[in-house]
């Protein structure tokens, strides 16, 4: 591929920030993106997001020209045809996916896209490759988190054909090769995550008031830990350390833990802020005292993989605590770049919790080993650039 050429991002609406991000920092080194969607797209409250959203192709309202489009591919190419099809009845996936692959295969060749790469190793990937089937294009993606450790049964067939996947750990790398045993192992590569560590500067270290301002930026969502996180705070007030706690995210279980926190009687120092956008979240790292994700891992198996929030307050120079789950030890490097708990470990987040908020030279040096760690291994930019590299030469 040339150096300012055209890629498709097939991705999943609502963007993740990170998506959103690494969309902007891979178009800033020259290559041209467009983003298929493999749903309607949505206002995310956030102004980038909706720039992307604006400039994306999805599926036409009410199938406008689809019948069209597919009949076109059926009679150009009978074979890709015929193979999806049988592809989508072997596998109960809905017909939907044909014709949706019928309109980005004509997209693809009508604005000269030259390789396909989606976002996640679910239903992106699974319409970066049948659409590659129809218009003859590469295609790759990359394994994040839930489309690596919940059950992905096409995941083998799809890395089979791509041309490589991505993924964000070596941690996810590793479980990789030994869930999805194949051919395709020697073209999977390490690419993380990264910030853009012009917006997240390092503001100037500082000792917590009075009440230390913990910090948690993540979905309501099981896998998250945080009922872990209020047992936690609950077990520091019972020691006579008062912790302000500020959640930002929404999700499934607000409402669940809102009555936890009050059952716990702490709800007068925990702030559900729900969702916000970049510049919000931005806000409450400046005034954070202690960032904290008390992840764990569910009993079907959902987990994070490394949480870009833990990379911001990292960037941002707030003391992080969080737990040993997946790729998050190859980012929080205990008592180097930040502290460690084990999932679920009440008492041993609370500890971790307790020294980051108030021994002032373990802070000082927590925040100088994180920063240098995420300029080394989580820049945007040097991860746009390895992106770019594959795109060109894989």
């Amino acid at each position: 591929m040339r150096a300012d050429a055209h890629v498709g991002y097939v991705l999943e609406p609502p963007y993740p920030t990170f998506f959103v991000s690494e969309v902007e920092a891979v178009r800033a080194t020259g290559l041209r993106v467009t983003v298929l969607n493999s749903f309607r797209p949505f206002d995310q409250r956030d102004e980038a997001a909706d720039r992307i959203r604006d400039g994306s192709h999805y599926f036409p309202d009410r199938y406008r020209g689809v019948a069209r489009e597919t009949l076109a591919w059926a009679i150009r190419s009978p074979g890709a045809w015929g193979r999806i099809i049988a592809f989508l009845a072997r596998n109960r996936l809905p017909v939907r996916l044909l014709a949706l692959c019928a309109h980005y295969a004509s997209v693809v060749e009508r604005e000269g896209i030259e390789h396909l790469h989606a976002g996640y190793g679910t239903t992106p990937a699974t319409v970066a490759m049948l659409t590659s089937w129809l218009c003859g294009r590469p295609y790759s993606f990359t394994l994040h988190a839930y489309d690596l450790f919940l059950p992905n049964p096409l995941l083998v067939q799809k890395a089979e054909g791509a041309r490589f996947v991505t993924t964000i750990s070596e941690f996810n790398l590793a479980y990789l090769r030994t869930a999805y045993p194949g051919k395709y192992h020697d073209r999977v590569r390490v690419v993380r995550l990264g910030v853009d560590l012009g917006t997240f500067s390092l503001r100037e270290a500082r000792q917590p008031g009075l009440v230390p301002v913990c910090v948690s930026v993540a979905r309501l969502t099981p896998f998250k830990g945080h009922d872990v996180l209020l047992a936690a705070l609950a077990r520091l007030r019972a020691q006579g350390l008062q912790l302000e706690l500020i959640l930002v995210g929404d999700g499934e279980l607000r409402s669940a833990l809102q009555q936890t926190a009050d059952s716990l009687g702490i709800a007068d120092a925990v702030t559900f802020a729900g969702h916000l956008t970049p510049s919000e979240v931005r806000t409450h790292l400046a005034r954070a005292d202690v960032f904290v994700l008390s992840a764990v891992v569910t009993a079907e198996g959902r987990r994070d993989g490394i949480p870009v929030a833990l990379m911001e307050a990292m960037a941002t120079g707030v003391p992080v605590v969080s737990c040993r789950v997946a790729g998050i030890p190859e980012l929080v490097l205990d008592e180097v770049t930040g502290l460690l708990a084990d999932p679920g470990d009440v008492e041993g987040l609370a500890t971790r919790l307790a020294r980051a908020a108030t021994d002032h030279a373990l802070r000082l040096r927590l925040i100088a080993a994180a920063r240098t760690h995420v300029e080394a291994h989580f820049d945007l930019r040097r991860s746009a650039t390895r992106m770019k590299e594959l795109f060109e030469t894989t």
